[in-house]
Order: structure tokens, then sequence, then C-alpha cells
């Protein structure tokens, strides 16, 4: 007999193990019960149930299927959060009919690959929910991913939001990223902190007036030169 013949057999279960095998199975993963807990109920060694588990695994009798949202990639996700070394990181999938060749100033445009602001910032606002906690301070920046991400908000803990930058674009500020702060502040309920003061400035001139506001948190403010 081969060596893969003998292993084989070895795995091979008559239908008194695999009806008892099936019977471990649904305790442990649908009932949730300890191993000691059914070892207890059958008369074996909690050794035992864990080999008899894991023979369940390797003939197939037990299949264990990890899914989540289609929008979400879970595995790309544990591993940048694994490379860079981060508590939290979600990787969210572009839709089926996202645009595939987005050219600069085009809306899914972002360098080499197509966005989708819309279904990020949905994203993000369910991750936005589920990891700030009551008392934190929330900044938000400028971006399209951003702002549909604070008109997605349906829940959010007590929390001070201050914008972490200017405006981009003066005639954005209403529905951009003071909105945001503001949409943020009201779902919360906490104080909002907005910055009325463009992000790019053409002299350091206006920009010293800016940053010298005493009732302006200190804004992140570029001058051109």
């Amino acid at each position: 007999m081969s060596a893969m013949s003998a292993g084989r057999s070895a795995l091979r279960m008559g239908p008194a193990e695999l009806v008892q095998a099936a019977a471990m199975a649904r305790r442990f993963y649908l009932e949730g019960k300890s191993k000691i807990q059914i070892a207890e109920e059958f008369g074996v060694s909690r050794f035992k149930v864990a080999r008899v588990l894991e023979t369940a695994l390797e003939r197939d009798l037990v299949r264990i299927e990890i899914r989540v949202p289609a929008e979400l990639d879970a595995e790309r996700s544990d591993a940048l959060r694994a490379r860079y070394g981060l508590r939290h990181a979600v990787v969210v999938e572009s839709p089926a009919d996202a645009p595939e060749d987005a050219l600069p100033g085009t809306p899914g445009f972002a360098g080499s690959a197509p966005t989708d602001p819309e279904n990020l910032g949905e994203g993000a606002a369910d991750l936005l929910g589920e990891l700030v906690t009551e008392g934190d301070v929330l900044g938000l920046a400028w971006g399209r991913s951003t702002i549909h991400m604070a008109a997605a908000l349906h829940q959010l803990p007590p929390c001070t939001v201050v914008q972490l930058t200017g405006v981009y674009d003066a005639g954005t500020a209403e529905r951009g990223s003071v909105e945001a702060v503001r949409r943020a502040a009201q779902v919360s309920g906490g104080e909002a902190h907005p910055i009325y003061a463009p992000m790019l400035l053409p002299t350091r001139r206006p920009r010293r007036r800016c940053a010298a506001r005493p009732a302006s948190p200190a804004p992140s403010i570029t001058s051109t030169r």
C-alpha cells in the first residue's frame, strides 16, 4: 500500500463515525458548544473531539465559508492592515459598471485607476460609525469621497468635528468640506469647527492673515509662492 493510499485509508470514516462527527460538528459550529461540553456529552476526551472536528474538515463533511458584502475586499484589506501595521484597513471594490478609462478631469479618474467616490463614501460612513467613540475629535479633509461619506452618515457617537484643510474651491464651500463638517457634527450632536478659508492662497500675506485669526482653528493653508 502506498503512503498516499494509507493516508486516505486513515481518513476513511465508517457510518457510525460519520454520524458522530456530524453531530459533534453541529454542536460546535451551529450550537456554539465548547469542545469540553461536547466531550462530556459523547463520553470522550476533548482531544478526541478536536481530532474528529479536524477530520470532518479534511473529509469535507464540514465546509466553512467566509462571506462578506461584495463591495468589500477582505483579503486585500487584511494584507494592507498587516503590511503597514494598521489597526483597521478596509478596501472597497468599485462596482462592475464603474468607468474603466476615466480621463483626468472626469469622474472616476484617480491617477491610473478608476474610483467611485459615492461607493467609497458610503463604505467610509459605515466604518466611521463603527470606529468613532464618544468624546473623540474627528478631523475631515477635502475630497469627493469625504463629501459623499458625510452625506451617507446615519449614526455617529457624540464627538467634535474639525476641518483639517481650507476650502479647495470657494464656489463649493456650502456643499464641500465645510458642509461635510457641519453634516458630521449634526449627526453626532457634537460641535463643528469649519475653516472659512481657501486651501490655496496667491501670496504669503493673506496666508498670515488667515492663520492669525484668533477665532479660527489652526488651518492647513499652503501658499503658492
